[in-house]
């Protein structure tokens, strides 16, 4: 076994080199040892049929189909690498994790909000979860806002938690998950925020510094789809047509084009690739609600939050570049850091590219360089690379995973009161476009300090 650089690679072909939606008999999860990180890059770069499910410390993950496996293992040993099959049939892991759930949801005919807490749910059920929350005895202030519908017309809702309905302009944090349709943990655990938000008296702090806004599932489709079956359950993206390919979705997370759109840094111009780009910055629907929400409320929101699995890392920009640091980095750092010292496990810290890999497109990226929100991060969720489980952790493990979460959030946000300000007037919430020819005297009335805000 090498010392270098560990990787777990998931290399999904249902759809990814003939367009053919498939299920995952005898896909194979398989561990690569690479003699170092160059090696490793050598191993995956051109290969759109890699797909990489997480990545802990020096580990990436999942799956290889197995027409494919002998490639792979020919590829590795070409730069002095090792290979070991882990699990022979993912869809095994699919089946079990499907009678799980069934048997978790017999023994429940019907459900409160707090048996809702623990179990992945479908994407009817996540919406009679919110109409549950909105319609409890909460002490704090609910709204569910609609801002934007997917391809296939689902409404992306955010729920709007604050003290009391007076409307008062207040910092704001933003979290939303989901972006991935099969990282189920991380609805799961926007779900138990937004309960401990609502019923939990001991968040009433929490409320009297910040409003919270929540997109549990901001890929509806994608998310829908990955609960129909067995054979769908690995599904990334969400559910575009893609023109001229018979291949279906664009990855959300590549699709925000944050300095610009660059499908060749972690990124696919082929359709049929996991990591699809998309075909321009904001091609799809998904993408484009949230960005057009955070574009209009940047005078407020003060931190943004991704929830993604798994792996145990907090994340922050830039993903789309390497050699590219945040003038704010130490701030972004030492904010992440007080999760880790309120969390039982130890989270990665850094940034997307430095920490996990080049990844452009990301939302996180987007919300600081394109929204101007100082605070942005991707949380990504256990469990770790350790786990048999990968995306599909037994439902018992939601609370533990979830409140684990909560408890790193909420520390980042007792620093975030200390030094996160927001101008207490503006001239006008939407910035002008870029396109506009007044968008040059736009940007000096805000550097002069006429026009307040982000």
């Amino acid at each position: 076994m090498l010392t270098g650089v560990s990787v777990i690679l998931a290399l999904t072909l249902g759809q990814t080199v003939w367009g053919v939606e498939e299920g995952y008999s005898s896909y194979k999860l398989v561990k690569v040892d690479a003699a170092s990180l160059e090696h490793l890059n050598n191993i995956v770069r051109g290969r759109d049929w890699v797909d990489v499910f997480g990545r802990e410390g020096s580990s990436l993950t999942a799956m290889v189909p197995p027409q494919l496996l002998g490639v792979l293992t020919q590829v590795v040993r070409s730069h002095g690498g090792d290979i070991t099959v882990i699990h022979d049939d993912m869809e095994k892991v699919a089946e079990e994790e499907y009678r799980e759930r069934m048997m978790h949801r017999q023994r429940r005919a019907t459900t409160s909000k707090e048996d809702d807490l623990l179990d992945f749910l479908d994407l009817d059920r996540q919406y009679a979860f919110q109409n549950k929350i909105l319609t409890g005895s909460s002490k704090v202030h609910l709204v569910k806002e609609l801002i934007g519908r997917s391809t296939e017309g689902r409404d992306i809702n955010l729920i709007r938690i604050s003290a009391d309905a007076s409307q008062q302009k207040k910092r704001t944090i933003f979290i939303d998950a989901g972006i991935h349709a099969r990282e189920w943990i991380a609805p799961a655990t926007a779900n138990y925020i937004l309960y401990q938000l609502a019923y939990n008296d001991s968040s009433a702090s929490l409320l009297r510094d910040f409003n919270w806004e929540i997109v549990p599932v901001l890929n509806p489709d994608g998310y829908r789809y990955s609960h129909t079956s067995i054979e769908a359950r690995f599904w990334r993206k969400n559910r575009q047509v893609n023109p001229g390919s018979k291949c279906i979705g664009t990855d959300l997370n590549r699709n925000f084009g944050y300095p610009e759109h660059m499908p060749d840094a972690g990124g696919s111009r082929n359709p049929c690739s996991d990591i699809y780009s998309g075909r321009s910055r904001f091609s799809a629907p998904e993408s484009t609600a949230l960005k057009d929400y955070l574009d209009t409320h940047n005078d407020t929101i003060v931190a943004y939050f991704s929830l993604h699995s798994f792996g145990r890392y907090i994340l922050y920009p830039w993903g789309y570049n390497r050699t590219v640091t945040p003038a704010d980095a130490a701030e972004l750092e030492r904010v992440a850091q007080a999760a880790n010292s309120a969390m039982s496990h130890h989270y990665t810290t850094g940034s997307s590219a430095k920490a996990l890999y080049v990844a452009a497109g990301g939302s996180d990226d987007y919300a600081k360089g394109g929204s101007k929100i100082d605070f942005s991060y991707t949380i990504e969720l256990p469990p770790g690379m350790g786990s048999r489980y990968n995306f599909a952790p037994p439902a018992s493990t939601i609370t533990d995973y979830a409140s684990e979460a909560w408890n790193g959030i909420k520390a980042m946000v007792g620093e975030l009161a200390k030094v996160a300000t927001i101008a207490t007037t503006t001239t006008t919430r939407k910035p002008i476009p870029e396109q506009s020819p007044y968008y040059w005297l736009y940007q000096w009335l805000k550097d002069q300090g006429v026009i307040l805000g982000k």
